[in-house]
Order: C-alpha cells, then sequence, then structure tokens
C-alpha cells in the first residue's frame, strides 16, 4: 500500500550544499522561526547536547525552578495556540540546562511538572516506533522505548514523589523528556539502534486519519518494503545539523513562499 504524499516545497539549501543531504521544507523552515520566536533553541544549540544539572530540594526552595517552569509553561501555551501538539517540554529545549520537564500524561487535563526525575527501573523494550521533536528539526525513524519506567521526582513545590510506574504512552512520553535532561535527541536513538533516520516534512506531518496517525505512520506500518521512505538523513548530516555546521537559519525561503 503506497502512502501518497501531499505537495511539498522546498526551502533553498546554501551554497555547496551535498546532494545526498535532505533539504528542508517551507513548512520545516517556517515551523523553526516561530519556535525560535517562542524561546525553542535551535537542534544545534549545545545545551541540547549536554546532560542538565540538578536543581536538588534546597534549589528548588529557593526559587531556582521557578523561571525555568514560566519559561516552559509559555513555550507550551504557545505552541499549542498555533495548533502544533506537545506531550512534554523539557528545560534544555527552552536554553535552560536544568532538570526540569513538563508532560501531559494519560488522564491528565494539564502538564505534571518534574524536576530532578530519575529512572530507577525499567521494563523490556516494546516496540519501535517513531516521535516529533521541536529540536530535532524534520529528523526521526522508528526505535523502541522501555513498555514502563518506575520514575521517582521533586514537584514544583519541592516535594519528593517515590517511585511510580508508567507504562505505555506515559513511559514514552517520560523517557522522551528524560532523555532532554541527558542531551539526548529521538534521532540519536534512533541511529544508536541501527535504523534508519528520516526527514519528515511539517508538510506532511500535518496530514492526519481519523484515528490522528501521521502519514509518516502510516507509511511506516506498510508491509510492502518496496515503499521506501523518500527522504532518508545522512549520518554525517545528522551530525552536522549537530553541532552547529549545518544550522535550519542557512536555508531560505523562495520568493514565493
Amino acid at each position: 500500500m503506497a502512502i501518497e504524499l501531499p505537495p511539498i516545497m522546498w526551502s533553498i539549501p546554501p551554497e555547496g550544499y551535498p546532494e545526498d543531504w535532505v533539504v528542508p521544507s517551507v513548512g520545516d523552515i517556517e515551523n523553526f522561526r516561530r519556535s525560535a520566536l517562542l524561546g525553542a533553541v535551535a537542534t544545534h544549540a549545545q545545551v541540547l547536547h549536554q546532560r542538565a544539572i540538578e536543581v536538588k530540594p534546597e534549589g528548588i526552595v529557593a526559587g531556582k525552578a521557578e523561571s525555568v517552569m514560566r519559561k516552559l509553561y509559555t513555550a507550551i501555551e504557545a505552541e499549542i495556540a498555533v495548533g502544533r501538539s506537545v506531550a512534554g517540554y523539557a528545560g534544555p529545549q527552552a536554553d535552560e540546562g536544568m532538570r526540569v520537564l513538563m508532560a501531559r500524561l494519560s488522564g491528565m487535563s494539564g502538564m505534571v511538572t518534574m524536576i530532578d526525575p530519575l529512572i530507577v527501573d525499567a521494563g523490556a523494550h516494546g516496540d519501535a516506533m517513531s516521535e516529533g521533536c521541536f529540536s530535532a528539526a524534520g529528523a526521526t525513524g522508528l526505535f523502541t522505548r522501555p513498555a514502563w519506567l518506575d520514575v521517582a521526582y521533586y514537584d514544583e513545590y519541592g516535594d519528593y514523589h517515590r517511585p511510580k510506574r508508567y507504562e505505555g504512552y506515559d513511559a514514552r512520553v517520560l523517557g522522551h523528556e528524560i532523555d532532554h535532561l541527558n542531551g539526548i535527541l529521538p534521532p540519536d536513538r534512533v541511529l544508536e539502534q541501527g535504523n534508519p533516520l528520516h526527514w519528515v516534512p511539517a508538510e506532511v506531518l500535518q496530514v492526519r486519519d481519523a484515528q490522528g496517525l501521521s502519514l509518516y505512520r502510516l507509511h511506516m506500518q506498510c508491509p510492502d518494503p518496496k515503499d521506501a521512505w523518500p527522504f532518508v538523513v545522512p549520518v554525517e548530516q545528522w551530525q552536522a545539523l549537530s553541532d552547529g555546521r549545518l544550522r535550519m537559519d542557512h536555508f531560505t525561503l523562495p520568493s514565493a513562499a
């Protein structure tokens, strides 16, 4: 079963751009610019690739995490206001290298705040899935995570929450956000597990079926191996995006965009 992609307009790459590297779409560049205005850092920001520092209970009481929480809340609300889905947000994504995250878990109308979250135990890995991430440009792919996590954390008031088990979707979300606190992005996990890294243009992510699944996820569930995803990101391109040799602001929009 072939998946028909929507029309995609491509940005203009810088001079000397490698022919085998993926060119971001106009929608990718527009999303990048919008997120930058909201305070989100770009993929090459080193705060995204290093371990965030602990706040500690005394730091919470002293208010060290308050500005981080405000920035996360503001960014989440702004992304939602422009129609983007947000499952969670972590300090490094807002240029704050502190171990603070917010996540929307099952059955919750709002976000839970976790400070210094610690995974104390984890189950066997479940099914391979893809994950979107504001900090990874358009790069994603299939990889597995533990089917459950036992996580302990401090809340915004400095109260300690003993290890609690989170399963399925919630384990995936928390694994993603805690990875951010450890300087790990989803494409790093994809490559770590030996899977191909794909580029999913914003225009593709915007098209979903009746169950809310994106065209990319539907495509990756397709059993026909002949229908390979057309946009494969070379490892060298992801490395360049991570270390700043390639930046999203290196691309320009066509005059008609």
